[in-house]
């Protein structure tokens, strides 16, 4: 049986408890069942994947692999993967570099079947660095089961600084930001801005992006940096996502909202104004 993450109410008030709760949490996490198996099985199995071809063909052997790269929905792409870990990243035109989402360059590389150093399955430190990756991932898509909008608020706290704080120039940061999916939905959702954007030209993205962010957040990407600036940005994120999902349970007047609306009033009634009087 697998730990289910507890997350008592939505928006900022459960991410508020998240976060003090999160080290116990991810504790029993790591400790269940199925959690424990299958980090015994990789760290068992792993060494003797020596190829891609191996490395695909063990389900549980690829979940970890993947899984540590917050990488589960791609399974099913077992050729894609394939060659995406046999040609590796130091080649120009490499699969892996093909795609703007950096997870699979990042997974290409870490594993090294592709590159001059080769495949590191053998190597002690990485077993320990995988593992360590997929207790992290695997606990935040056991959080976004319960309510995926905090695993997004996860994953943008734990990983946006390294975008944020590279040596690269700020257009190179966006343009990794709107490359990863995740973190693109959090900026995106902070923002406001609509689901056509993603249709505009990139550039035309960026510096909305770029302008945006500074009226908003009183800055450049680089204050993502900052614990302060991430705070914010989740805040707000978390609040125009409950805006937009409507009351919840734990909204004020909820309960009353849902007698309203199953006790024979039908759905002419004004419950906008139901509401603001509560």
């Amino acid at each position: 049986m697998t730990y289910q993450p507890v997350i008592p109410s939505a928006g900022v008030a459960g991410w508020r408890f998240l976060q003090r709760t999160e080290t116990a949490q991810r504790a029993a996490f790591a400790e269940s069942a199925i959690v424990k198996r299958e980090i015994a099985y990789f760290e068992s199995k792993i060494g003797a994947a020596d190829t891609p071809e191996k490395l695909v063909a063990d389900p549980t052997l690829l979940k970890v692999a993947l899984g540590a790269f917050g990488m589960g929905d791609e399974a099913y792409k077992k050729a894609l993967l394939r060659k995406v870990l046999d040609e590796g990243t130091e080649t120009d035109g490499a699969m892996a570099l093909r795609f703007s989402d950096q997870r699979f360059r990042e997974f290409a590389g870490a594993f090294g079947y592709g590159d001059a150093k080769g495949a590191q399955v053998t190597d002690a430190a990485f077993v320990k660095d995988i593992v360590a990756r997929y207790k992290v991932r695997s606990f935040e898509e056991a959080v976004g089961a319960v309510d995926n909008t905090m695993r997004l608020v996860m994953n943008f706290e734990r990983s946006v600084s390294d975008v944020a704080g590279s040596a690269s120039r700020d257009r190179t940061k966006w343009a990794r930001i709107l490359g990863d999916v995740p973190l693109r939905r959090v900026i995106e959702g902070a923002l406001a801005l609509p689901t056509q954007f993603a249709q505009l030209d990139l550039d035309v993205q960026i510096e909305t992006l770029e302008s945006k962010f500074a009226r908003v957040f009183g800055g450049d990407v680089s204050k993502l940096t900052e614990a302060d600036t991430r705070d914010a940005v989740i805040r707000r994120y978390l609040a125009i996502e409950q805006t937009k999902q409507g009351p919840s349970a734990f909204t004020p007047g909820a309960a009353a909202l849902t007698l309203l609306q199953g006790g024979g009033f039908g759905p002419g009634a004004s419950t906008g104004l139901f509401l603001s009087r509560l």
